[in-house]
């Protein structure tokens, strides 16, 4: 055996177990990551990190905005229902509040009421923000007024009538809520035409509980409940209703409407049906009804076409009776 040719054997070994370890790990046969391959994969995967959180952020600061906005057309839409009076005495209170000279307010108290309505609406909005970050930086006489104002409990009140809304969305919120002896004049309580939003969302549930096949008479309850309360306010029972139906809300005409259908077309006795039609008409129902059908709406078009068709067939039936009482009378 040549020396020379074991040599070249023995050199050629060493040389492919070089250039074998240049492309696997020892002995677990896995590519190595080269380091130029490395940082592209590595900064793709910082970047993609850096995006996410970027997103979540701009998410977050339009979830803020939302919830933002939300709030100060709740608020704007609230002071709407208020009097002119009542604006104007905030708004006294908002000049007072703001420190202002006697030279400033004037061209202030000059501006239009709606303008005066805006302004107070976003200086409550402010002083509101202002609150959730420091609390003592709040007017004193801002705080004693939003004590006194009705406006926090009604947005309270609104809250929870939405709140039983969706809990009466399934079997059991509804068995609760009809078992519950307050339950029903909770919701009839709900019917105030001051806020429309509100009493929208209550009639609508109202509505549905009355054509509830189960439990029977229902929409006795309902109408014992509107009584009971009309009694405390000393007022007509349906009143709110053709208050609700003379308000420019639209969703709110068809809320009333649709109650008045239901409260009617619930009742088997005809002497019943006819005792609920004259007196929502000795109310104004039938003028107002008037001013409906001039009102381009699908869901007033609906509630309107209803109500006409019932009136009628009461109409026809009750005709009857007196033809057959006069048949009666002519011939015993």
């Amino acid at each position: 055996m040549d020396p020379n040719t074991g040599n070249s054997a023995s050199a050629a070994g060493p040389k492919k177990d070089k250039k074998s370890k240049k492309n696997y790990e020892d002995g677990d046969g896995k590519k190595k990551f080269k380091l130029k391959r490395l940082i592209p994969d590595e900064l793709e995967r910082f970047t993609s990190m850096r995006m996410k959180k970027e997103k979540t952020g701009q998410l977050s600061s339009q979830r803020h905005s939302s919830a933002s906005n939300y709030e100060m057309n709740s608020q704007s839409s609230m002071l709407q229902d208020h009097s002119d009076e009542y604006i104007l005495e905030l708004f006294e209170k908002m000049l007072v509040d703001m420190n202002l000279n006697e030279e400033k307010q004037q061209p202030l108290r000059e501006k239009d009421i709606m303008i005066k309505r805006e302004m107070v609406s976003q200086y409550l909005h402010t002083s509101k923000t202002g609150q959730n970050q420091k609390e003592s930086t709040k007017s004193a006489v801002m705080y004693i007024q939003e004590l006194k104002s009705r406006m926090l409990g009604v947005k309270c009140q609104h809250e929870i009538i939405r709140c039983l809304k969706a809990f009466m969305n399934n079997k059991y919120g509804l068995k609760s809520m009809l078992e519950s002896a307050e339950g029903i004049p909770l919701l009839v309580r709900a019917i105030n035409p001051k806020v429309p939003h509100m009493m929208v969302d209550a009639v609508r549930l109202l509505s549905a509980i009355c054509i509830l096949e189960q439990p029977e008479n229902l929409h006795e309850r309902v109408l014992e409940a509107i009584t009971e309360e009309a009694e405390k306010q000393d007022i007509e029972r349906f009143q709110p209703l053709i208050t609700g139906m003379s308000n420019h809300n639209i969703a709110l005409k068809g809320g009333c409407m649709q109650l008045i259908n239901a409260l009617i077309s619930r009742g088997e006795e005809l002497d019943f049906r006819i005792h609920i039609r004259s007196e929502l008409q000795r109310l104004g129902l039938r003028k107002l009804l008037g001013e409906v059908k001039s009102i381009e709406n699908e869901e007033l078009r609906v509630q309107l076409t209803v109500f006409e068709e019932q009136a009628e067939d009461d109409s026809y039936d009750l005709k009857a009776r007196l033809e057959d009482i006069r048949i009666e009378m002519e011939y015993p």
